[in-house]
């Protein structure tokens, strides 16, 4: 049996999973040349690291490596990799935290020359409009999406944790 196909990129949101999602990230680079990664995290790179009983997460320095190589891309908004902004999220696990966090927004450091920013008005002006263009389009999706919603224990922690506390939720959302 041979070895299974590789393919070029992917895009991966691991936040939406949590240390879970961090678990991910070394798999996809099995079966893809690059993993463009939304949003990473220095602590849970390393929570997962450290509490993943399956053993499949990065090292922390394995994922710095993976970074600096190209195999690895960070993707975040323009306020992602503004450490006041960042700070000031409404969740703790993405706030500024570790080295690789200091870095990532630095970017005259090696690691935050390999980050790609999105500019913050196509999360305002463009993507809802996209999202629900898509969502229109392919009931399959709609009925999924709609049946996510309704069964709580299909929906990521993170979103859990904003429905027990509205308050918490950023106006913008």
């Amino acid at each position: 049996m041979g070895a299974a196909p590789k393919h070029d990129i992917t895009y991966f949101d691991p936040n939406t999973f949590g240390e879970e999602g961090y678990s991910l990230i070394g798999p996809l680079l099995l079966f893809y040349d690059k993993v463009v990664l939304y949003g990473p995290s220095g602590m849970l790179i390393e929570k997962s690291y450290h509490n993943n009983a399956s053993n499949t997460s990065l090292t922390p320095r394995e994922f710095v490596d993976f970074v600096l190589k190209g195999y690895i891309i960070p993707l975040g908004f323009q306020t992602f990799f503004d450490s006041n902004a960042r700070n000031n999220l409404y969740l703790p696990e993405v706030k500024i935290t570790t080295d690789f966090d200091k870095d990532l927004t630095k970017s005259s450091s090696a690691i935050g020359k390999k980050r790609k920013e999105v500019p913050n008005t196509f999360k305002i002006e463009t993507a809802p409009y996209l999202a629900k263009e898509i969502i229109d389009s392919n009931l399959i999706l709609r009925n999924s999406l709609a049946a996510t919603i309704n069964d709580e224990n299909k929906l990521p922690q993170r979103y859990k944790d904003l429905k027990e506390n509205a308050d918490s939720i950023p106006p913008q959302l």
